[in-house]
């Protein structure tokens, strides 16, 4: 169970405060799904906010009864579409406002975009995941700061969107019934895709900033299968249930521009807190700005269409060991699809100097996979002093103007454990 919601450590209410007060600032419309206080789904339009989170919803279906209702990922597009309309067009009704305590939030606040895990798996939707899209990420993880296209990195998340206060589960290390040792955290800036996009024929680029919308993600990782697989690992360490906490909330792409390194009319500051479980350590694990990012999510598209006309993409497997495509056959993005667009630098993965891996080369033997064997064992002997998570740490997950995630590593795994360890290679 999570911790009360009240905050008592000065840093970190301070931190939500300035949150807050830059959101209050911000004029465009904020939509949401939420459970109504007659306890039905239904999607809403945020109208107050405390320390980044919906303090005060308006309940659409107060307007138009089909904005609630238990629904198919497909009628909630069509929801979301409709929501992004309507409170462009229509001012708030007062009687339909709700209010949403602290306490409530893990309860109340749903992923703004409901995926299935059927969706993903009968690829209906898909999550585009980009790596390496931050100088200073690629930096610390042992990479040059300086990327072409061809340095991205691109994958599939395979694991349905989350809350943005559910707990995350810790999940367990594959092969084992042993709790993940080493998960990550990654503060991105996602969106979803509001219409089909086809790979052999991309739309321009003002039209494709007018069918998306923004939100917080936090794209965890268990670093283990990466470190193992550094090429193909990817998907297996980044797909377990429960590591892709979503929103709390959206903001349509006509309304906001993030920056990044070429251009892009709002800067936003993307933060990432940890608080241990006893309340006494607090870590401000990442702080980086949108204009860091070397490729914004129309290039990333760009890029995946390259490469899926040059047939060079790289397949990678998933938990089950099966291979986690990145769109249709025929080269479609269906609509509802997430693109997530990389982190800053802040991760607990570092990269070893070179020394350091000279070292581990010779006490491995002289062998490549013997070294990262005794690199692995090393972060895991020190995972808590990296900074991995341990169960019981808060994380505060913040992208401004787009609100503030808080949610709470717990013990368990959202699904029973994996015997074996599937090949991350299709080869």
């Amino acid at each position: 169970m999570s911790k009360p919601y009240g905050l008592t450590n000065s840093l970190i209410i301070g931190f939500g405060l300035l949150t807050s007060m830059l959101l209050q600032a911000n004029e465009a419309p904020r939509v949401l799904r939420f459970i109504s206080d007659s306890g039905v789904t239904c999607m809403g339009r945020v109208v107050v906010t405390f320390e980044g989170a919906p303090s005060e919803v308006e309940n659409l279906g107060g307007s138009d009864p089909s904005f609630c209702g238990e629904v198919t990922d497909d009628e909630q597009l069509a929801q979301l579409l409709r929501a992004f309309k309507h409170v462009r067009t229509t001012p708030v009704l007062s009687s339909a406002i709700e209010k949403v305590d602290s306490s409530q939030l893990a309860e109340r606040i749903l992923s703004p975009v409901q995926i299935s895990e059927k969706s993903l798996r009968d690829q209906q939707r898909f999550i585009v995941a980009a790596g390496l899209n931050y100088a200073d990420h690629r930096s610390e993880t042992g990479f040059s700061s300086s990327a072409s296209e061809d340095d991205l990195l691109l994958f599939a998340k395979r694991t349905a969107p989350t809350g943005a206060y559910q707990d995350v589960p810790i999940g367990y290390r594959l092969g084992t019934t042993e709790k993940v040792a080493l998960l990550d955290y990654e503060v991105e800036l996602a969106l979803v895709l509001l219409q089909e996009i086809d790979l052999n024929n991309l739309p321009d680029e003002f039209v494709f900033s007018h069918n998306i919308a923004f939100m917080v993600a936090n794209e965890l990782s268990d670093r283990e299968p990466i470190i193992i697989a550094p090429d193909t690992g990817y998907v297996q360490g980044k797909s377990h249930p429960g590591y892709l906490p979503l929103g709390p909330w959206m903001i349509h792409g006509s309304d906001i521009e993030p920056s990044w390194r070429q251009g892009g009319r709002h800067s936003l500051t993307l933060s990432l807190l940890v608080q241990d479980e006893g309340g006494f350590i607090i870590r401000t694990q990442q702080q980086g700005l949108s204009s860091q990012m070397l490729f914004n999510g129309y290039r990333i598209l760009q890029i995946l269409a390259d490469r899926y006309q040059r047939q060079s993409l790289t397949c990678m497997r998933d938990r089950y060991g099966v291979p986690a495509a990145l769109h249709l056959a025929d080269g479609k993005l269906p609509a509802g699809s997430l693109i997530l667009t990389g982190t800053p630098g802040g991760t607990a993965i570092k990269a070893p100097s070179l020394a350091d891996k000279l070292g581990l080369f010779i006490d491995a033997g002289l062998s490549l996979n013997g070294a990262r064997a005794l690199f692995l064992q090393r972060q895991m002997e020190a995972a808590d002093h990296l900074g991995y998570l341990q169960v019981g740490d808060l994380v505060y997950t913040a992208i401004g103007r787009l609100g503030r995630q808080r949610w709470q590593v717990v013990d368990g795994a959202g699904q029973p454990p994996i015997d074996s360890w599937p090949s991350s290679s299709c080869d």
